[in-house]
């Protein structure tokens, strides 16, 4: 165990614990991996920077209505989809953050989301145009806040009558079109365009298109573009606007008893980290 200016670092778990009223919310942490003595070798190192949180001022899930759409018109068991909400939290400091995952959020009702893991699940008696009120839930530790969102049954693709077509973007097969088979396809699809908004989202792809294609600063999208593909697809959205995004990358809570809850920001080195995050469509 490592302790100083008021952290305690289980250095065998990782699990960091900042005391309560420490007054330190921000903080970098910098973690070396090696493997057991005598050897001592390096495997790993990283830095992060974290922040605590006090409390959550706000819950959301996003989008506030999800269309899911099952595998089959016909379906004989219960069907567990991959799709989900994302749990958006704004904190008392004024930042948002993904609390999706790694905070122990429980979902309801059973029969329509798993309760662990917020997995949408799809029942053969539910019709097209079916809506389920589904709520989120966080642990009593960080405020026992709940959110709710609308998920609504779509039409099967194989039976959907207005099935979305894929086209080329204009001018993003240049100088023609590669063969779809044996060359990278990149689908640019909407989200949150009405159906009249066919338009603007054309504008849109093709702007960023001529501008992966022609600018060096997104390199190597401008050295790649003649032997890819760009296409794109437009789904109209039931309401118009964006999905919430969080401003920090999600991480697990500092301590599975602490009454706050944490994010992380990697610092840049010259070996990339990949982080992801949640969204929705």
């Amino acid at each position: 165990m490592f302790s100083g200016l008021d952290i305690d670092v289980d250095t065998a778990t990782g699990v960091v614990s900042p005391k309560t009223h420490a007054g330190r919310n921000n903080f970098i942490i910098e973690a070396t991996v090696r493997t057991p003595p005598p050897a001592n070798k390096l495997i790993d190192e990283e830095t992060i920077r974290v922040h605590v949180h006090s409390s959550v001022s706000k819950l959301m899930l996003t989008p506030a209505t999800l269309t899911v759409r099952p595998s089959a018109p016909t379906r004989t068991d219960d069907e567990t989809t991959a799709y989900r909400f994302t749990l958006r939290a704004l904190f008392d400091d004024g930042t948002m953050g993904d609390l999706t995952e790694n905070h122990r959020v429980t979902w309801s009702p059973a029969d329509h989301v798993d309760v662990d893991t917020g997995q949408l699940i799809i029942l053969p008696a539910d019709a097209p145009n079916t809506t389920i009120e589904i709520t989120a839930t966080l642990p009593a530790a960080l405020g026992g806040g709940t959110a709710k969102a609308i998920m609504r049954i779509g039409q099967p693709w194989q039976t959907d009558p207005s099935m979305p077509k894929a086209s080329i973007v204009a001018g993003g097969g240049w100088p023609g079109t590669t063969l779809p088979d044996t060359a990278p396809n990149v689908l640019l699809l909407s989200d949150g365009y009405v159906g009249g908004d066919s338009g603007a989202f054309e504008r849109a792809v093709t702007t960023m298109v001529t501008h992966l294609k022609n600018d060096s600063l997104v390199r190597p999208y401008d050295l790649l573009c003649t032997s890819m593909n760009f296409w794109r697809t437009f789904v109209p959205a039931t309401t118009s606007g964006i999905s919430i995004r969080c401003e920090i990358s999600p991480a697990r809570p500092i301590s599975p008893t602490a009454a706050s809850s944490a994010s992380s920001c990697r610092r840049p080195r010259s070996r990339p980290i990949t982080a992801s995050g949640a969204s929705s469509t």
